[in-house]
């Protein structure tokens, strides 16, 4: 199966689990692969891409503290986007944050 683990390009960190986390699923035979995140400089491009855009509600009420929507869209649009991947390929995917450890198998 095949699995993406979503990690931000330019941040080391982010990178360094996203590569534990990449050997940890190809461990237990998953055909994983790093995705690069949407971030906030790229997010309002994606969102286009995608023709996606929060309803002003939703913004209003979930998304109250403005110096954090950025960050919540990012991630939205980054499960998005792999959301339309698995689509795309008409089968199913993992899709895991650059964190994830995989320890064990699981029945598809």
């Amino acid at each position: 199966m095949k699995a993406f683990i979503i990690a931000i390009e330019d941040w080391a960190l982010s990178r360094r689990y996203g590569q534990r986390a990449l050997n940890s699923l190809r461990q237990f035979g998953l055909d994983a692969e790093l995705f690069d995140a949407v971030t906030p400089s790229t997010v309002d491009e994606t969102e286009q891409v995608y023709e996606v855009r929060p309803r002003q509600r939703f913004v209003t009420v979930h998304l109250s503290d403005p110096d954090k929507r950025p960050f919540m869209r990012s991630c939205f649009m980054s499960h998005y986007a792999l959301w339309q991947k698995c689509i795309d390929l008409g089968e199913p995917l993992v899709i895991a944050e650059h964190d994830t450890v995989m320890t064990r198998t699981w029945d598809n």
